[in-house]
């Protein structure tokens, strides 16, 4: 049986004042379609509904395992609390973060440990 692997994805949320929601949402929905095909199990609060709390902030980053599990920074994501926050929590975690850039917009999954 095959380990589910989970992407936490975070970038600036809607309402940050720097970006458009639009953009943010464009961006979100994008980057989950690519996490989704490559094998992740992605969760993206920035496009999750009100009623899933449960997927946002800090509370699923403590829910991640550092062994297959990663996190994944948008473009733009220290200019917004929540997300330097987040990246924090999982480093001190010890869960890997990545960053999005234009040559690798979504890690492929390593199996660590």
């Amino acid at each position: 049986m095959m380990s589910e692997h989970v992407l936490y994805i975070c970038g600036p949320y809607p309402g940050n004042r720097n970006f458009k929601d639009d953009d943010v949402l464009s961006t979100a929905r994008q980057i989950t379609r690519i996490a989704d095909e490559m094998g992740w199990v992605p969760i993206c609060p920035s496009i999750s509904s009100a009623e899933e709390p449960w997927r946002f902030g800090r509370t699923i980053i403590y829910r991640l395992r550092p062994e297959v599990d990663a996190v994944l920074c948008l473009r733009g994501w220290n200019m917004d609390t929540a997300c330097v926050h987040e990246r924090q929590s999982a480093v001190i975690r010890g869960v890997p973060v990545y960053e999005s850039t234009p040559k690798c917009v979504v890690p492929t999954i390593e199996v660590r440990g």
